[in-house]
């Protein structure tokens, strides 16, 4: 089994994680936190890991920004003449609470080899209770399909190739897939839970993963599974066989064409689950089925949640600073293109939380107007604060592209004195992202520079 970089080193990391995983409680499903704020950031949190799942360039920024918020990840590669699959582990230990939460995500279509397997459309049957069974069980011709479950043998292919073809040889006695210790630590501790989560052709297979680890024992209450954009994965027969067996959520934005596409081309899928259709941000013109889609819906999501809440506690996205220094940030002058205006609350908000998420002790101004430098040095002098942080942003459209816009921020700090430490400039488009995400990115790329100009200064840095 190829699992990447320093494969011995990171196979004894992934032994250890395995060992431990479900050791300790987790927080209970979103849908038993009774609280919009609980499930708000639920979704956020998957459709974070969803979209870092893929390998570009917002995909990484994305996977970097929950690794500061201290979620780690543990990659499994997996090859077969019919799947090349990835899978992510992802898990936290919960501040101050002794919980950890796990996450199974899978991604969508990114490859030739991807869209093979979404291609393959023809139905095979679905039983069984162990690797070999799945397999044997796939291969049976005398089953037919108003009797039996049967699935996309595609999606099937691939949750088979990504869970239980290959045994982990370094791990227990050697003759256990990745799924077969999964199950087998849930079936071991019933309290424990695992969610899984993936978009598109992700979403598809953490369905599959799900049904698979149910006929191994695992019980409805310890598994939650949330897609995004996701297709039907099986037959009549198979949506009423598991829809009791593990809670799904599938969210849906209006107008994505994949989520149906299957039943439409190929007669006979089914959906199950409880829906979730989301209107798309008309500020962004992205294809639909788009991730970059899903994730903007479940910011906007979530930040309206913890608007109408009045708090700012969410559990599973808690920073972890990693820069000990007080820094007074004055205001945000935040100024888009009449087009995109609607997204300028929600920008704040999330350059607030990428600040929050690196430095220790923030201090946010309210100022409507722009005040001198002095002026601001003596506020940030008169909290106690180190330096003072200035953010501007603008957002102006790309001449003869209608609905692309590029996404600046400019950016300067000083110290309480006056003197400047640090000036930048960054910006992107709006091409491959959604503004609110583009003003996210942007933060982002900044941080490493800010926070230099800042250990130049002072060594006075938390440990990483």
């Amino acid at each position: 089994m190829c699992m990447g970089w320093k494969k011995a080193a990171t196979m004894i990391c992934m032994i250890w994680i395995l060992a431990a995983i479900f050791l300790l409680p987790v927080p209970p499903s979103a849908a038993a936190e009774g609280n919009d704020l609980g499930r708000a950031q639920l979704e956020l949190l998957c459709a974070l890991v969803s979209m870092s799942s893929y390998d570009d360039e917002i995909n990484l920024i994305v996977r970097h920004r929950l690794q500061e918020m201290g979620w780690e990840y543990e990659p499994f590669w997996e090859k077969s003449n019919a799947a090349n699959t990835n899978t992510f582990l992802v898990h936290r230990n919960i501040p101050d609470s002794g919980q950890e939460i796990y996450i199974l995500a899978f991604p969508g279509t990114s490859s030739v080899k991807d869209a093979e397997v979404d291609l393959r459309m023809h139905r095979v049957p679905f039983g069984g209770a162990s690797p070999q069974e799945f397999l044997e069980f796939a291969q049976r011709k005398d089953l037919n399909t108003a009797s039996y479950p049967f699935v996309h043998q595609g999606f099937n292919d691939y949750t088979w190739t990504a869970l239980f073809k290959t045994p982990l040889k370094d791990y227990g006695n050697g003759n256990e897939t990745l799924g077969e210790i999964i199950a087998g630590k849930l079936c071991g501790e019933p309290e424990r839970k695992l969610i899984l989560t993936g978009h598109s052709l992700g979403g598809a297979v953490a369905v599959l993963a799900a049904a698979r680890l149910a006929d191994m024992g695992v019980a409805p209450e310890q598994m939650d599974v949330i897609t995004f954009g996701s297709p039907a994965v099986g037959n009549e027969r198979f949506a009423r066989r598991y829809e009791t067996r593990f809670p799904l959520s599938r969210i849906v934005i209006d107008g994505d064409p994949v989520q149906g596409a299957i039943q439409s081309v190929h007669g006979g899928y089914v959906q199950f689950g409880s829906r979730i259709d989301r209107k798309q941000n008309r500020n962004s013109k992205l294809f639909a089925h788009s991730m970059a889609v899903y994730l903007d819906d479940a910011l906007r999501n979530f930040y309206d949640a913890r608007k109408d809440a009045g708090e700012l506690s969410t559990h599973y996205l808690e920073n972890c600073p990693s820069v000990a220094a007080r820094v007074y940030v004055p205001y945000m002058d935040i100024q888009m293109d009449k087009e995109i205006a609607g997204d300028e609350s929600y920008m704040r908000e999330a350059v607030k939380d990428i600040i929050c998420g690196r430095i220790s002790q923030p201090v946010f101004g309210e100022e409507p107007e722009k005040a001198g430098l002095s002026a601001l040095c003596e506020k940030g002098k008169s909290l106690g604060c180190d330096y003072v942080l200035v953010e501007d942003f603008r957002g102006t459209r790309i001449k003869q592209e209608r609905d692309n816009f590029q996404i600046m921020m400019e950016e300067m700090l000083y110290d309480v004195d006056g003197h400047l430490m640090e000036m930048q400039s960054n910006s992107t488009t709006t091409k491959k992202m959604t503004p609110l995400e583009a003003a996210i990115y942007v933060q982002m790329a900044g941080r490493e520079s800010r926070e230099e100009a800042m250990e130049r200064h002072s060594t006075n840095t938390l440990p990483k």
